[in-house]
């Protein structure tokens, strides 16, 4: 019996094959990519990531065109979400420079700066702007509080007849930094000083016509100030030298006169039992000359006890009832004190009592004290 030959065997195929294992195994990366570009994408629009992801370069075109499209679709959602986004496809080589972090080319050498940007100017500093470059601040002015006090004193001292302490007073006031309302005020003072400085210049010629001159004295002096301020003596002098117009003695009536070209007489003595006006112990007493010796005298006072004899400068009382050619006398012992003022005063009661008639040493004595 012929043996029959067997057929060669076939070669078989494993039961779990598929027939897409081999598609799989020539492009299973593909849908790999585009998972990566598509969480990418999605990581980006909800902000997981700074930058878009890369793509490979030998990506198929049908993969970048669906890859474009769920770019598109994600950037919507995004928009949707937290606001507008740009969802056009970039051009594939822009997509290639961002992919490779291409710069961008630098500009030529000759090409202009750029224009930056100019600020609109705020309104409110427009409005608190002065309106021209050369304008200054307003000066600053005395608080009112302040000016207040300094015009109550002034107020105060011309209530008390002080008035050349009212004068010193209102000029400083004067010279201080003041509104227009204030000078307003101040000028309303300096007025009201005026006129007490004339009717003060009338009651010290009252005085010297009657022969008080310690009274006109003391009057004279709030109206003429203290020794050291001479512009506030000055200002005191004018009314009493337009008020003794006759005398021609103008200026600082506290002046000293210069005695070296032309030498002083000495005063005559006070006679014995000449009845003189003086104050002592506080008080004003008329008496008589018990004694007299050069630049003091002695008189006989009486009192409720008795008589006293106080000794005083000769310049510190005054005769009573005084004549003209005594006035003169009076006057010279003045010069020699160094009392130019009761000098000045004794000079205009002589004038006064005589009614401009004077003798040769009243003349002298008023060349010397002009």
């Amino acid at each position: 019996m012929t043996a029959m030959a067997e057929p060669a065997p076939q070669p078989t195929e494993p039961a779990n094959a598929n027939p897409r294992a081999g598609r799989r195994r020539r492009g299973g990366w593909r849908p790999l990519i585009a998972a990566v570009a598509l969480l990418a994408l999605l990581g980006r629009g909800l902000g997981w990531f700074g930058g878009a992801p890369e793509e490979p370069a030998d990506a198929d075109p049908a993969e970048v065109e669906q890859v474009a499209r769920e770019r598109a679709d994600g950037g919507a959602q995004a928009s949707g979400q937290g606001g507008a986004t740009d969802v056009s496809t970039p051009a594939p080589d822009e997509r290639a420079d961002a992919g490779a972090g291409a710069q961008r080319p630098a500009p030529p050498e000759d090409a202009p700066p750029p224009t930056q940007a100019v600020p609109a100017p705020d309104a409110d500093a427009q409005m608190l702007e002065p309106k021209g470059a050369q304008d200054e601040a307003p000066a600053p002015t005395l608080d009112d509080d302040r000016f207040e006090s300094l015009l109550s004193l002034v107020d105060l001292r011309l209530a008390e007849g002080e008035l050349a302490r009212a004068g010193a007073s209102l000029a400083h006031l004067v010279a201080q930094p003041l509104s227009a309302t204030q000078r307003e005020v101040v000028g309303e003072r300096q007025a009201g000083l005026d006129d007490a400085r004339e009717r003060a210049a009338a009651r010290v010629v009252e005085r010297l016509r009657a022969g008080e001159v310690l009274a006109a004295e003391r009057a004279a002096a709030r109206l003429l100030g203290s020794d050291d301020n001479a512009a506030v003596n000055e200002a005191g002098a004018s009314p009493l030298a337009r008020a003794l117009a006759e005398l021609d003695m103008a200026g600082d009536w506290r002046r000293a006169p210069a005695l070296d070209d032309a030498p002083l007489p000495a005063a005559r003595q006070l006679p014995r039992n000449q009845r003189v006006r003086l104050r002592w112990r506080d008080d004003e007493h008329v008496g008589a000359v018990a004694t007299s010796s050069g630049e003091h005298v002695t008189v006989r006072v009486r009192t409720e006890t008795g008589q006293s004899y106080p000794r005083v400068a000769r310049v510190d009382c005054e005769p009573v009832d005084v004549a003209p050619a005594d006035a003169i006398e009076m006057a010279i012992a003045c010069l020699h004190a160094g009392r130019a003022l009761r000098a000045r005063l004794w000079y205009a009661c002589a004038f006064l009592r005589g009614d401009g008639a004077l003798d040769e040493r009243g003349r002298m004595l008023g060349e010397l004290l002009r």
